[in-house]
């Protein structure tokens, strides 16, 4: 199905399924452990308790074109938003450490040990034609899945802008529809979008749709929906939606960014976000090293401080 394919890893869909099994079952299991939220593997799960607790209601005098300019104001002006180019997000204790270069490149380190998912990293680079996925056990040299795998990377790209930046100069969701609602007793305007994905496999040409739940008094994002079915009624979502939620909101370069981060069997998530770093371009040219270690994508200046990267500050709002 064109449209269940878009959310979340659904690279194994587009290869060989029983040359890449292994990392399958790692992708399904690792979000029910300790999987990063960009892993989104696609699962037929029943709505969460905060969408069961949405009193929704249609309002026509309400403008979502409006609502939406007012989070992209709160997380901090369309021109900051449009000046990132790349994210790293990261839990605190580096056993996740993603880099995602816009439009299109993807570097993953993944250290889920002491469970038999052990340590894997995984490296996408559309334009260079470049995929790789490297496990404990993948010999050497590895195989380069080759640039139809890598496209697969789209996704994941695409999701990091999607949630962290809501909008950027290569994503820009359509507002067609808002809703009053509440997440538990507190109020949120849900704003109903149609994203297109451009380049993306098995991207609809329609689109597909996003909802998000912005806090009534900060206007930032506390919930991003994927609902199932695409045509459900309001928010009457079914089996299959897929949701990821934001709070304790900090300013990042003047650009608020969660400190938690949600979705499925992981309700508090921290991690930290890091914006526009110094990255070392090798590693999108050659395959990845697990030995390199997480801290493998800095430049070498900056792995000795001398370079210096975005961080949260102390700053809160919001979530």
């Amino acid at each position: 199905d064109q449209t269940r394919g878009v959310q979340g890893n659904s690279r194994t869909s587009s290869v060989d399924r029983g040359d890449l099994v292994t990392r399958k079952m790692k992708i399904i299991i690792a979000l029910f452990c300790c999987s990063f939220l960009s892993s989104l593997a696609w699962f037929v799960s029943a709505p969460s308790a905060q969408t069961q607790g949405l009193k929704p209601q249609t309002s026509a005098k309400r403008d979502a074109s409006a609502l939406w300019e007012l989070a992209i104001e709160a997380k901090g002006g369309r021109s900051r938003l449009y000046e990132v180019r790349n994210i790293l997000e990261s839990y605190v204790d580096k056993t996740n450490v993603g880099l995602y270069v816009f439009p299109s490149k993807h570097w993953r380190w993944t250290d889920d040990r002491p469970t038999p998912l052990g340590v894997y990293v995984v490296m996408d680079n559309p334009q260079g034609k470049l995929s790789y996925e490297i496990e404990e056990d993948t010999p050497s040299p590895p195989p380069n899945l080759g640039e139809r795998h890598a496209r697969e990377a789209l996704w994941d790209n695409y999701h990091a802008q999607l949630y962290y930046l809501l909008e950027t100069q290569w994503l820009k969701p359509l507002p067609v529809k808002v809703y009053s609602g509440t997440i538990g007793n507190r109020a949120v305007d849900i704003v109903q979008t149609i994203v297109h994905f451009p380049q993306a496999p098995r991207a609809n040409d329609n689109g597909h749709r996003y909802d998000f739940y912005l806090d009534k008094q900060s206007h930032l994002p506390l919930k991003v929906v994927f609902p199932w079915p695409q045509n459900s009624e309001v928010t009457n979502y079914g089996l299959g939606t897929y949701y990821v939620t934001f709070s304790d909101y900090a300013d990042v370069n003047g650009i608020q960014m969660p400190r938690k981060v949600g979705h499925l069997a992981k309700p508090e998530l921290p991690l930290r976000i890091q914006l526009n770093v110094e990255y070392d371009p090798a590693i999108f040219e050659h395959p990845p090293s697990i030995k390199a270690g997480p801290d493998v994508w800095k430049q070498q200046s900056s792995a000795v401080g001398t370079t210096t990267t975005t961080t949260i500050s102390t700053s809160t709002r919001g979530g």
